[in-house]
């Protein structure tokens, strides 16, 4: 499995603490090429675009996305897709790695200034001058859906990469209101055993 995505220039990561998966099944390994994060660093200094996720364990919102996540997975390795021979990652990042490493990319890329809510969901790709920028996904959060706005990247054959007739998010009409969009994400706050909230900090 990991020589067919190689060949076909997509890298399936899954960043986690413990190599477990969000329901508490270890991940496994036929469906990612790694699950390390030096690779995904590596990916960004090689200007791979990149469709990724950042999640939490205990966001509600983020465990209802893990089968579509799975099944956009599929879809993408997919011979018959016309995604399949392209050149890019599909990246899920569990919070507790977002420390030195991610932050670096973040602080590099425009458009994005930290991860304040789960999931946060987007693409990074690169202009011409090679500058990163990271394009807030805002669709449904159905495989189709995720699978149609990885569709509308522009890829090239040096990786770098421009959206086509610009952001993706500016061209969709925005049919959801701000009550509706802020309630599909979770803030960064969790219960404590006390039943109490603390806030989420980047580590």
């Amino acid at each position: 499995m990991y020589i067919y995505m190689e060949k076909q220039g997509i890298e399936i990561a899954h960043i986690t603490n413990d190599g477990k998966q969000i329901n508490g099944k270890p991940i496994d390994n036929k469906e990612v090429t790694t699950q390390e994060l030096k690779d995904v660093v590596r990916m960004f200094n090689e200007k791979k675009p990149m469709f990724i996720k950042f999640y939490a364990n205990w966001c509600g919102h983020c465990k209802t996305m893990a089968e579509p996540w799975k099944e956009l997975i599929k879809m993408v390795k997919d011979p018959m897709n016309e995604v399949s021979d392209k050149k890019f990652g599909i990246v899920s990042v569990e919070s507790e790695k977002i420390g030195n490493d991610i932050n670096k990319i973040i602080s590099e890329t425009e458009n994005i200034e930290k991860i304040e809510g789960f999931p946060t969901i987007g693409s990074i790709t690169y202009d011409k001058g090679g500058k990163a920028i990271f394009n807030h996904y805002e669709g449904e959060r159905t495989a189709n859906g995720m699978l149609k706005f990885i569709k509308n990247l522009k890829h090239l054959k040096n990786n770098s990469v421009g959206m086509k007739g610009g952001s993706v998010t500016r061209r969709r009409k925005r049919k959801m209101s701000y009550k509706t969009k802020r309630n599909m994400k979770c803030k960064g706050k969790k219960k404590n055993k006390m039943g109490r909230t603390r806030k989420y900090r980047n580590q």
